[in-house]
């Protein structure tokens, strides 16, 4: 499956999306991407309004019509959205909690997302706090006050607890041996928007993946 259906109005349309999956086609113009396959499930074109990286699973939000769509990116653009996501590292933060503020710019040749240092770039906003700690390992709850692309692993690379399984932003970090190759730790477990019709609080809220509960159990054994 590569989404289940969380919620759906005559407004909007909720998914789980699976790890692996694209939202939108890149300029390589990929077939099947998720925008395609939730609009022939509801049988018309949706509109994105956010977006999750390829190998991050879980919550993602479609409008039905270009108007519900600008109210609710709107809400983004004044930080009204919530959004927590699960995040599986190496190793423990230093700090039980914190803030890492970053202005990122996206290099030419790898087209991956580095910390500018010269003041230019995009401004992005990245909190977290330790769940659990485990064996080589933490569960953060991460929240973003800004949703720039791989912002979270970025930031989690910058302190250097980056995600399990991100092989572009930790290239020198040796391979967890409980985690699964070719899997990415990082799972986005709740939105909770304002919906555009009703004014009332729309709270999404994907499942804990599998992986990261084995991950978890086997750890907790292993202490």
């Amino acid at each position: 499956m590569r989404f289940t259906i969380l919620y759906e109005d005559q407004a909007l349309i909720a998914v789980d999306k699976a790890a692996g999956v694209l939202t939108v086609p890149t300029p390589r113009r990929e077939k099947n991407t998720l925008v395609d396959l939730v609009s022939a499930h509801v049988r018309r074109r949706v509109v994105v309004v956010h977006r999750l990286d390829r190998d991050t699973s879980g919550v993602l939000l479609f409008a039905k019509d270009d108007a519900t769509a600008r109210a609710v990116m709107d809400q983004w653009h004044r930080h009204k959205a919530e959004r927590h996501y699960d995040a599986l590292v190496h190793g423990v933060p230093a700090s039980a909690q914190g803030e890492v503020r970053q202005r990122l710019v996206t290099d030419a040749r790898s087209l991956d997302r580095r910390v500018a240092r010269d003041g230019a770039g995009e401004l992005a906003v990245t909190r977290f706090r330790v769940v659990e700690r485990v064996r080589d390992a933490a569960l953060l709850d991460v929240t973003l006050e800004t949703g720039r692309r791989n912002q979270i692993r970025v930031a989690l690379a910058s302190l250097g607890r980056p995600v399990l399984g991100d092989v572009r932003y930790a290239r020198r970090e040796r391979p967890h041996p409980q985690w699964p190759r070719g899997l990415l730790g990082l799972h986005a477990r709740s939105l909770t928007v304002t919906h555009p019709r009703t004014g009332a609080a729309l709270v999404l809220e994907a499942p804990t993946p599998a992986a990261f509960v084995r991950f978890l159990d086997a750890a907790r054994a292993r202490r």
